[in-house]
């Protein structure tokens, strides 16, 4: 499948590729999954589908470059987390996506679901009464 991407013979573009990313991701990925929400995750905003994402083979799921929560600690500072004597268990996990949708949300932060609907994703809401 290799032509899905690249030209076979020369091409405009380095790499051979038909076009850039990440129109060129949208060849086969549904554009609407990646815009159009009230916040939208900075790499993805600009296109840089390749920030998270290899396009030919990884050992991660999803073609991603790095296992979670490695790869979210690609940009995000690992430091904010360390050295804390109490730690969320999802935090503590490396479950990211438990809270945040890592392409776009219509809740601030990336969040799945406001809050504190969110929490009772996990936790029930007789807890906190």
């Amino acid at each position: 499948m290799c032509g899905s991407c690249h030209e076979m013979h020369s091409a405009k573009l380095q790499k051979l590729l038909i076009s850039q990313p990440p129109e060129l991701c949208f060849t086969c990925h549904d554009r609407s999954n990646f815009a159009g929400m009230k916040t939208v995750h900075g790499p993805v905003e600009k296109g840089l589908c390749t920030a998270c994402h290899t396009p030919h083979a990884s050992s991660a799921p999803k073609l991603l470059l790095a296992v979670k929560p490695d790869v979210c600690f690609r940009c995000h500072s690992k430091t904010r987390f360390e050295g804390r004597k109490f730690m969320h268990a999802p935090v503590a996990g490396g479950m990211c996506n438990d809270c945040h949708a890592p392409h776009q949300s219509d809740v601030k932060r990336l969040l799945v679901k406001k809050l504190p609907d969110l929490c009772y994703n996990c936790h029930f809401e007789q807890e906190f009464v």
